[in-house]
């Protein structure tokens, strides 16, 4: 589901899998060769923001199986409104990135990532509030 306003650059791919579902919130952006694939839930807030060639997965290859078993392992993901999600990032499979969260380029996020707060590195990890001089966070 596309809300009112959602932009999806070029060469984007959008998958959802059987009864998986993809929301992406109104006026959210999704930058160029981005990957979104869900097998259950993928939701995409509000303003959110995802940069070039970011990858968000439900899903991965089930532990113990070769990938081409196909079996897969599942859990919701939910990055929050007006989130911000920089290029090349990865969003793996039960992640909860909150509302008005940065995530920096190549982060790997795995988790929570709490409401306004920026989260960097493999994994990724929390580093500092996102709030902006002047404005809340």
């Amino acid at each position: 589901m596309l809300g009112p306003g959602c932009d999806v650059d070029d060469g984007t791919t959008l998958a959802a899998y059987g009864q998986g579902r993809l929301e992406l919130g109104a006026g959210s952006f999704v930058g160029h060769h981005a990957t979104l694939a869900a097998h259950e839930l993928v939701i995409i807030g509000d303003g959110a923001f995802l940069a070039e060639m970011v990858s968000v997965r439900d899903h991965d290859h089930a532990v113990g199986h070769p990938p081409s078993s196909g079996l897969v392992s599942i859990s919701s993901v939910h990055v929050g409104k007006h989130a911000w999600l920089g290029a090349k990032a990865t969003v793996l499979r039960g992640a909860d990135i909150g509302d008005g969260a940065v995530v920096g380029a190549h982060a790997v996020v795995r988790g929570i990532v709490p409401p306004g707060m920026v989260a960097v590195g493999i994994p990724a990890k929390v580093v500092r509030s996102a709030a902006v001089a002047g404005e809340p966070a």
